[in-house]
């Protein structure tokens, strides 16, 4: 088993169903600090009270998401994230799979436009690593957990504006 910690980057797309209720797209993507680049697009809903006049937001988020890992580097291509048995210097590879990923987290209103969010999320992959070594290919399956903790602004463009007499 490894593990590591690395820095990303990332970013949402919220479509409202209802008052409640979102459908949501995320794409993230590690910068740096491991020893590979992690990708990840997940779709899924997010659940969280009506606004009001409070500042504080808390929301869950549900979602199934794809996740591809890769070397960071253009050298060997070792250090990976995959089965540590899977090992041969100089191979490619690389990861990828499907899984589930849920998370909860707090949106603080800064103005009406802008907001702070921080959210703790845990996504587990069903993956498989593919090794190209000179030879015929080799393949072998596993599972991953990736934890996420993020912080972030949230700017929203969009005004309501009301028709006189509705609510």
């Amino acid at each position: 088993l490894s593990n590591w910690s690395t820095f990303g980057a990332g970013t949402r797309a919220d479509y409202r169903l209802g008052r409640n209720v979102s459908a949501t797209l995320d794409i993230t993507s590690s910068l740096a600090g491991g020893p590979i680049d992690v990708y990840t697009a997940e779709l899924g809903t997010r659940i969280r009270p009506d606004r009001s006049a409070r500042r504080a937001y808390p929301f869950i988020d549900l979602r199934v998401g794809y996740a591809r890992s890769s070397s960071g580097y253009l050298g060997g291509f070792g250090g990976q994230f995959d089965d540590p048995t899977f090992r041969g210097a100089g191979a490619f590879r690389y990861s990828s799979g499907f899984g589930a990923v849920g998370g909860v987290g707090l949106e603080y209103t800064l103005t009406r436009r802008f907001s702070l969010t921080t959210a703790a999320s845990a996504m587990r992959n069903h993956m498989t690593a593919r090794m190209f070594a000179g030879g015929a290919p080799d393949e072998r399956s596993y599972t991953m957990t990736l934890y996420r903790y993020t912080i972030g602004v949230r700017y929203n463009p969009i005004r309501v504006i009301r028709p006189p007499g509705t609510d």
